[in-house]
Order: structure tokens, then C-alpha cells, then sequence
């Protein structure tokens, strides 16, 4: 689904959206940076997330990906090339 928001409120909309839900979410992100921060946005909150791109190494990629699959995180935050 698409819902329209305003930068001042993506994060905090995108947080109702992950509460809303039950389940595992996969949220992309524009940049490297945007990733890191919606991560460390959701943990600061009580979600467990974690986070793929470009910039981490491969070991952390395939952590966060494993967690994911296991369902030791709910959400994973990942570029659109790291998809």
C-alpha cells in the first residue's frame, strides 16, 4: 500500500504503519544513510530492526538477513540495490 505523509511525519507514520501490522516488514529506503537512521529511529522505539546496504559488510548483510528469515528481527531496513 502507499500512504502520502510529509517528511516532517514519515517516520512516525511509518512506525503506526509497523505497529498496525502483525508479522515481518521489509521497508526500503532511499539512501545509505536514510537505512541507518530509520534502523536506529525503530530501535529507539522497541522494534527490533535490522539493516542492509551497500556500506556494511558482507558478514552484516548476511546477519541481518538471517535474523530476518529467523524471525529474530521483525524489521529489515535495506536500499533498493541491497534488495
Amino acid at each position: 500500500s502507499v500512504l502520502m505523509t510529509t517528511v516532517k511525519n514519515k517516520n512516525d507514520t511509518l512506525l503506526d504503519e509497523i505497529n498496525a501490522r502483525e508479522g515481518t516488514v521489509l521497508v526500503f529506503a532511499r539512501t545509505q544513510s536514510r537505512t541507518d537512521r530509520v534502523a536506529k529511529f525503530l530501535l529507539s522505539y522497541g522494534v527490533d530492526a535490522g539493516r542492509i546496504h551497500g556500506g556494511r559488510s558482507q558478514a552484516q548483510r548476511v546477519n541481518a538477513l538471517e535474523s530476518f528469515r529467523a524471525g529474530k528481527i521483525r524489521v529489515l531496513v535495506a536500499t533498493d540495490i541491497a534488495a
